[in-house]
């Protein structure tokens, strides 16, 4: 009688091992399961910028480049009542580009950029000009250069101490490359200058 019992002991410690140990495994795998499962996402979430960014590329690539005449209807020939000194607009290296300049008196002056991201060259004028200089930080004795939130949109702010000029880069319309140039301006006046010229219109320009 008293072996039966101690047969049953040994079998019942054995079986309340084997269940341990299964219950441990199974505890450990889905650990380790949940831990690669988060590793995964996380690699997902960092990947997905670079993706969107080269999806917008291949969006960009199949728009029509603007007409030289269309993009020369958006300067003015006025901006906070200043005249429109000079302008040009061409699409000689395969994308659309045209800039004018406004001068206030011989030192003061702003300068517009506008260059369309559309086709082959502008898409690659985009990844180049425009991605590659996101989300970096310059500072030295000659001025800075920094990422800033501008129009409701990422912008490269650019400060020259040299030439006391500053420079607001940004895209709009999804497609359009602005830079904004201001010497002796100051960095309010050549953001009032920016309201002034109406950028909301080259959403619209096709």
């Amino acid at each position: 009688m008293k072996k039966n019992f101690f047969c049953a002991f040994i079998l019942f410690s054995l079986f309340a091992c084997n269940s341990d140990s299964s219950k441990e495994k199974k505890e450990e795998t889905s650990t380790t399961t949940s831990s690669d499962n988060s590793s995964s996402s996380s690699s997902s979430s960092s990947a997905n910028p670079q993706d969107e960014a080269q999806k917008r590329i291949e969006e960009l690539k199949k728009i029509p480049t603007i007409s030289n005449d269309a993009l020369k209807s958006f300067f003015p020939e006025e901006v906070m009542g200043m005249k429109r000194s000079s302008f040009s607009v061409n699409n000689m290296t395969g994308y659309a580009m045209g800039t004018a300049e406004y001068k206030k008196d011989d030192t003061t002056r702003y300068q517009v950029m506008i260059y369309d991201c559309a086709g082959e060259a502008g898409s690659a004028f985009y990844g180049m000009s425009y991605l590659a200089a996101l989300n970096m930080e310059r500072e030295d004795e000659n001025g800075y250069e920094k990422t800033v939130k501008y129009m409701g949109t990422k912008a490269i702010e650019v400060y020259n101490k040299g030439s006391n000029s500053y420079t607001e880069s940004f895209l709009t319309g999804e497609r359009f490359w602005v830079s904004l140039m201001g010497d002796n301006t100051g960095l309010d006046n050549l953001k009032s200058f920016a309201d002034a010229l109406d950028l909301d219109k080259l959403k619209s320009l096709k």
